[in-house]
């Protein structure tokens, strides 16, 4: 196995080079303690003055050791200064590589550190394979394994040495990996596996066309929002999901982490077939790590575009609600003026009725109850009025909303209802009224009917799930299901 990529290019520059030193620093790291000046006294060269207080800053620094053609110029000239010394006497060409380790000694003596030799090496690589067995990230590897050997006062040894170790504790938690799916995997399983590696149509084997393999087209999924391509989504989750229920018992087996699973996968979705096809040592491992990761990512892509897609329908409703009574709202401003102009007429008829002098009080009485009737109001009047009166209701109520939401459903059930079909939910750790509304909806397949559970949603929206005559308005209680669902999601009662 080559050495995995753990840093990037920069990463590993920073880590393998010296610290670079601001002001503060270099005076911090360059101090002169007393069994440090005592023992540059010892040295003969300008040179090896130098060099031995730059390798001993950069070590209190990081705890490791660098080549004198890694040091920086800076701190060169500040050593100089510091030391009386002219940089012009300083010639690391003659700074010997046994006067290096031998200054390297001294000061992993005096600052307690042990040397990174075989000893300490081994400790690191037990380590290492014991962080494999978390089946933890290698970078988060990486990072651990210099904390890990920090604490425990030893020489930090340079980004290849790391990789290489890691690679080699991911190589045999690789095997053991290997041994365990040649033991437990079943004949059907493999069955299963080595179909993505066939191509979708044999026709498509003919001159001139492309061959299309089944692995290639589950490698991407599409976050449109158009009906056509969340079918295509919808279709391979069903053929991972296939695959996934068929190979549980081996996933189960190895108990493979999400960081494993992404490092293995990521793996095929970079490969090309044939590449694959020829991994038989770790073919299984690869594939079996890629429907993993496939089939909970396209559940996710599908969930996503569940709530952008209920968003839009609300945002679209909202609008539109919005438009309808701003619309509206001149038509009902003129009957409310109509009725207003009616009513003023009225009182003035009444008031010249009780201040008659030839009526009496029984007439009177009769009279204003005959001016107050609705048979005295002319039909566009008593129109108005009862327009006006069912607007006002529907706003108080909001009903007309509703009315928008059920008329806006058939858009949203194009992109949602197979969604919901084919997502698998936790039932032991959601909302449970929920989960019964979304089983009754996938047993029915959509077609539903009265006893349609309706206890997920609120009374005031339970009241306007059923028409005049009592019969369940469908595409209403669809929209309020889906909204109900994407809401639940986005607040974990629903996973």
């Amino acid at each position: 196995m080559p050495h995995i990529k753990i840093l990037n290019q920069y990463e590993i520059k920073t880590f393998d080079f010296p610290p670079e030193f601001n002001g503060d620093e270099r005076k911090k790291f360059f101090n002169l303690q007393k069994w440090t000046a005592e023992t540059i006294k010892t040295f003969r060269t300008p040179t090896n003055k130098v060099g031995f207080v730059l390798q001993l800053g950069y070590f209190k620094a990081t705890n490791k050791f660098f080549t004198y053609r890694k040091f920086h110029k800076n701190d060169i000239e500040f050593i100089a200064r510091k030391l009386e010394l002219s940089t012009e006497d300083i010639d690391f060409s003659a700074y010997k590589e046994r006067t290096v380790i031998r200054h390297r000694e001294i000061i992993l003596e005096n600052l307690g550190f042990q040397k990174f030799d075989e000893q300490s090496k081994q400790i690191v690589i037990e380590e290492s394979f014991s962080l494999a067995l978390k089946q933890i990230k290698p970078r988060f590897m990486f990072w651990s394994l210099v904390d890990f050997i920090s604490r425990k006062k030893i020489e930090v040894p340079s980004y290849y040495q790391l990789s290489e170790i890691i690679t080699n504790a991911l190589k045999k938690f690789e095997e053991i990996l290997l041994d365990s799916i040649k033991k437990e995997i079943s004949r059907k399983e493999k069955q299963f596996l080595d179909e993505l590696l066939d191509v979708c149509d044999p026709k498509e084997e003919q001159i001139g066309k492309v061959k299309r393999y089944k692995l290639t087209l589950l490698k991407k999924s599409n976050q449109s929002l158009k009906p056509q391509k969340i079918k295509e989504n919808i279709e391979d989750l069903k053929l991972l999901k296939a695959i996934f229920d068929e190979i549980k018992p081996i996933i189960s087996h190895l108990s493979l982490t999400p960081e494993i699973i992404k490092y293995y996968a990521f793996i095929v979705i970079k490969s090309q077939i044939f590449q694959i096809s020829k991994r038989e040592e770790n073919k299984y491992l690869l594939l079996i790590a890629f429907v993993i990761h496939q089939y909970y990512r396209l559940n996710d892509t599908l969930i996503e575009i569940l709530i952008q897609s209920v968003q839009s329908s609300i945002n679209v409703s909202t609008r539109e609600h919005k438009e309808n009574l701003y619309e509206n709202r001149k038509s009902r401003h003129q009957g409310m003026s109509d009725l207003c102009k009616t009513f003023k007429e009225k009182l003035q008829e009444i008031e010249k009725v009780v201040d008659s002098q030839e009526l009496s009080n029984d007439e009177k009485i009769k009279t204003m109850k005959y001016l107050l009737s609705e048979e005295e109001y002319p039909p566009e009047i008593q129109n108005k009025y009862q327009s006006l009166e069912k607007d006002t209701q529907k706003i108080i109520k909001n009903s007309d909303y509703y009315d928008i939401l059920e008329s806006n459903s058939i858009k949203l059930q194009n992109r949602v209802s197979k969604i919901i079909k084919y997502l698998v939910f936790d039932k032991l750790n959601s909302n449970n009224k929920l989960i019964n509304a979304i089983d009754y909806y996938k047993r029915k397949n959509g077609s539903l009917d009265y006893d349609a559970p309706v206890a997920f949603l609120d009374n005031d929206e339970q009241e306007f799930l059923f028409d005049d005559k009592g019969k369940l308005r469908v595409s209403l209680y669809k929209v309020l299901l889906f909204q109900k669902i994407a809401s639940a999601i986005k607040s974990g009662t629903l996973n």
